[in-house]
């Protein structure tokens, strides 16, 4: 693996010295309360919920244990979309110093994105747009933002505890969308998406691990 491998990059100069970091601080990414099956049909978390679905109405039936949870959705566009549009490039972006700076370097990070369209196999039905389209980007371009181009056009445009920040989620993205990877590096992932939430409120503001 070569040195400027966005993996290693990850793995060398993100993962270990954010691990020691939190632990200087004393922190640990897993303290907050999961829902339980328990806790879920009497809403003990009121503000996750929006009303009572039928479903715990089900005999046997434990949604937090049975219901899948889909990458497309969690991560695409969950985690990569919110970045992309609330945090780093939409007009609505709540990290100022972040969204200011990357507004400035957007047509740059387009024309990457743009200048990658005639390398992208055909294997992909989707090729990526640039960023003037991101209020249209659909589900399988922020997965290919995620899982392939982000960690180029984002180098050296992103400042860079962002980008270690993102190479966190790329990473794991990467081995936990990967059947391969998954089977012997799935606590890794685990572990790197801990700390990527665990610094979420120092880099995007207090409320930036509520969605």
């Amino acid at each position: 693996m070569r040195n400027d491998d966005p993996s290693t990059l990850a793995i060398l100069f993100v993962y270990l010295p954010l691990y020691l970091i939190s632990k200087a601080r004393g922190r640990s990414a897993g303290l907050c309360t999961g829902r339980t099956g328990i806790g879920y049909p009497i809403q003990t978390q009121k503000e996750h919920h929006t009303g009572r679905t039928p479903l715990t109405r089900i005999p046997n039936f434990k949604p937090i244990e049975r219901i899948v949870l889909d990458s497309m959705h969690l991560l695409f566009l969950g985690i990569m979309k919110r970045l992309l549009s609330v945090y780093w490039i939409g007009s609505s972006s709540r990290k100022k110093t972040v969204g200011t700076m990357l507004a400035r370097e957007s047509a740059r990070i387009s024309r990457r994105l743009e200048n990658l369209r005639r390398f992208i196999p055909h294997e992909f039905p989707r090729k990526i747009r640039g960023l003037v389209e991101l209020a249209r980007f659909k589900a399988t371009e922020f997965r290919f933002f995620t899982l392939y181009c982000g960690p180029v056009v984002l180098r050296n445009k992103l400042p860079m505890q962002f980008y270690k920040h993102f190479l966190l989620f790329h990473v794991a993205s990467r081995i936990m969308c990967c059947a391969e990877l998954s089977r012997t590096l799935l606590q890794y992932a685990k572990d790197l998406c801990k700390h990527f939430f665990d610094f979420l409120p120092d880099l995007y503001g207090a409320d930036s691990q509520d969605h």
